[in-house]
């Protein structure tokens, strides 16, 4: 950012308000010794020299300049942050950090487990065992209901039950601790058998162990002859939930404790050629298949359902989510609805909008024939209403713990919305999504794929077909009464309250664009917007490209 060369900075026809608001009228001094001093008359000092010099580049090392931009980019992506910038108003952004640093730090989403049993706890010294970590439990308060009592070590031991056999689980994986947050697309390191990384339990340890096993290219867990099953089972299923990619031939206990589809998984990947070893999409592919494998078995949520499918005792722990369906096209209707009730591993409640006097009135019955048995509320709403205002009335039927967003043109897999609760559990943010990284250009008839390095970490970069969060939460928010960029508007009131969004993969999720008719968008943005983003591309709609299972394409 080379102030001479700048046209805004230099062009004296340009007035100084139609200038971003980071960039500051000349100072003193002439050519590249000029610094800054006031952005306007009116509005003070915005930018110390200091500052401008790591912008400039003429001092300090490219890693500052690039951290001073990152701090810029934060600034416009925050209204209230810019504002309090522009202003000079230190203090007021100095408070919404600290905040946001406040609210970053606590689970804002604990996953509620009904057990119909009494559950007591003997894990004194360890205050909670794991099967509890994540999760809030309501167990029955009836005297003669079963007791379950977890034990010291984090398994559940069944006592006081007619046959007296007590019924022991391979202890659950605390998903807060051990995710795929940063995954790396590509392989920074060789493959790493697992005698290699640091197997302690320390904190220091547990993170060094999960940030090598990440970046290697693979972590051999065959050659472990003096390790026991059980630690074995352990740091399996651990790396496994983190979505790390694990290769090995397993002793035929451990791939019995691990189950038949994670134990597949890992044998599936050759050890013997790291030449050959999965690159790019297809590790990342690899890393979501092994953490949802490693998720339907040693996830807190999971294990309690294998509990109670093993005792007889009831277990409420699949999540449920209300799909918020709102559209005004008749056509894409029960198209849309096929796929909310495709969806697998949640309890769905649909909750459609038929907004507009031109929705006609057979949708009603052929919404209730394609749902089968699931809950579904259908709305007619009034023309004059826009969307922000219909977004509102669907939440307020909404019955589900959670609620998701839901777009009528686009693709979902079966398993989009499963994948969004997992983040949503291990990822300590408010609200989950997805980023448009799969877009299908219908004009063009081709596939695209772009922003592909920026998933699995914190963002505001969510699409907006996509979004799922607590409806307590977003009750507490509510959606901006405009009839465009209402899921903008959500995000940006979130971080304005300090409230983390994250984004998780964006497999599962493809983008429909009519670039021909952009009047039926509510974002506008042509085909050549997403072509200059795109990294690669597929001729047609390309599921399988965008990671889609064969349930899903059919």
């Amino acid at each position: 950012m080379n102030r001479k060369y700048d046209p805004v900075m230099n062009d004296p026809s340009v007035d100084a308000s139609a200038r971003p608001w980071h960039i500051v009228d000349p100072g003193r001094g002439s050519g590249d010794d000029r610094i800054p001093l006031q952005a306007n008359r009116d509005q003070g000092p915005l930018l110390a020299p200091l500052w401008w010099r790591i912008l400039s580049g003429r001092s300090f090392a490219w890693r500052s300049r690039l951290l001073a931009q990152r701090a810029l980019r934060w600034l416009e992506l925050r209204p209230v942050a810019r504002d309090a910038a522009r202003t000079g108003n230190w203090r007021l952004l100095l408070e919404l950090r600290a905040r946001r640093r406040q609210a970053s730090r606590r689970r804002p989403h604990r996953p509620t487990v009904h057990v119909d049993a009494q559950v007591t706890s003997g894990a004194a010294r360890r205050k909670r065992s794991l099967l509890v970590t994540g999760v809030s439990l309501r167990a029955s308060e009836a005297t003669d209901a079963p007791r379950l009592e977890i034990d010291d070590d984090g398994c559940t031991a069944v006592v006081h039950r007619p046959d007296g056999e007590p019924l022991r689980l391979a202890s659950p994986v605390d998903p807060t601790c051990w995710s795929p947050n940063r995954f790396p697309e590509r392989a920074s390191n060789d493959v790493v058998v697992l005698h290699a990384l640091p197997l302690k339990y320390d904190a220091r340890s547990v993170r060094r162990r999960l940030r090598f096993a990440q970046r290697a290219r693979a972590v051999d867990v065959g050659a472990t002859s003096d390790m026991a099953d059980d630690v074995l089972v352990r740091l399996i299923a651990e790396l496994a939930c983190a979505g790390v990619v694990i290769g090995g031939t397993l002793r035929p206990a451990v791939a019995e404790a691990v189950g038949p589809e994670l134990a597949r998984l890992v044998e599936h990947v050759d050890l013997r050629d790291p030449k050959h070893l999965l690159e790019g999409r297809q590790r990342l592919l690899h890393s979501i298949d092994i953490r949802r494998a490693a998720s339907a078995r040693f996830a807190p949520r999971d294990q309690w359902c294998s509990i109670g499918a093993a005792t007889g005792i009831e277990v409420r722990a699949t999540p449920s989510v209300s799909v918020l369906l709102a559209s005004n096209r008749p056509e894409r209707v029960i198209e849309a609805v096929d796929r909310v009730v495709a969806q697998r591993d949640v309890d769905v409640q649909l909750v459609v909008g038929l907004h507009g006097a031109q929705m006609p009135a057979h949708l009603d019955a052929a919404i209730a024939e394609h749902v089968g048995g699931i809950d579904v509320v259908v709305r007619r709403l009034d023309d004059t209403m826009n969307l922000g205002e219909v977004l509102n009335d669907l939440t307020s039927c909404a019955d589900g713990d959670l609620v998701s967003k839901w777009d009528d043109d686009d693709w979902y897999d079966a398993q989009h919305l499963s994948d969004l609760v997992r983040a949503l559990d291990y990822s300590g943010a408010v609200m989950v999504g997805k980023a448009a990284e799969f877009v299908y250009l219908e004009a063009l008839d081709i596939t695209i794929r772009r922003f592909a390095a920026a998933a699995e970490r914190l963002s505001v970069t969510l699409a907006g077909g996509t979004l799922l969060l607590p409806r307590a939460d977003l009750v507490a928010v509510g959606w901006a009464k405009v009839p465009q960029q209402v899921d903008r508007r959500l995000i940006d009131t979130l971080q304005d309250r300090g409230l983390p969004t994250y984004r998780t993969h964006g497999f599962g999720y493809v983008l429909r664009r009519q670039g021909s008719s952009l009047a039926q968008h509510t974002w506008q943005a042509g085909d050549g917007y997403f072509l200059r983003q795109g990294s690669e591309q597929r001729a047609g709609l390309d599921l399988a490209f965008a990671g889609f299972g064969e349930e899903s394409k059919s």
